[in-house]
């Protein structure tokens, strides 16, 4: 996904979650309804002051508005983790560990099921 279309699904998304109608956002960022339409459409892209008063409205990073939801998740995952207890953590990677080591022994030393079978 493009840097463009990462922004335009965060932005109908937090916009979403925020419960907050194009129209109302428009209204709070001293913007038209319109424009913000067409933002979301991909017909037009905000100035970085305007992603400053879009994010401010929304309660949100600006940041937030560029970064995948994949790679936003892992980075809560991230800060979740750095909370815990040293020895919970060790834990939590030792487990892991072991999971993804078995994962990369399958994938890489076991050969794949080949077998054909007929279909009619």
């Amino acid at each position: 996904m493009s840097l463009r279309e990462v922004f335009i699904s965060n932005l109908r998304s937090f916009r979403r979650k925020a419960k907050v109608s194009q129209m109302r956002l428009a209204e709070m960022v001293g913007s038209s309804a319109s424009y913000i339409g067409e933002i979301e459409i991909g017909r037009k892209f905000p100035s970085v002051e305007l992603i400053e008063k879009i994010a401010l409205a929304l309660n949100i990073e600006p940041h937030s508005l560029f970064i995948e939801e994949k790679a936003e998740k892992s980075l809560r995952v991230l800060g979740l983790f750095a909370q815990l207890d040293n020895e919970t953590k060790a834990d939590l990677v030792e487990m892991f560990g072991h999971t993804i080591q078995k994962s990369l022994k399958k994938v890489l030393f076991e050969p794949p099921d080949c077998t054909i079978t007929e279909t009619r």
